[in-house]
């Protein structure tokens, strides 16, 4: 789960972008995980429980729920 957060860090900064109308490539999740410090955390934590990222089974088990 820890290595799936870590990936998922430039998706997050990505949607983060996106929605104040910036668009571009993925950056790598070191970069992202800089980038992403300056947003609000409470709104990148929601991001992150919403979205579907983890393990397998973890993943399989939300979209069954």
């Amino acid at each position: 789960m820890e290595e799936a957060q870590y990936h998922f860090t430039s998706r997050a900064l990505s949607r983060i972008n996106r929605d104040r109308g910036i668009l571009g490539p993925l950056v790598a999740p070191d970069d992202a995980a800089t980038a992403l410090a300056a947003y609000d955390q409470a709104r990148i934590e929601q991001f992150r429980k919403d979205s579907f990222v983890g393990t397998g089974p973890e993943v399989a088990a939300r979209i069954a729920s």
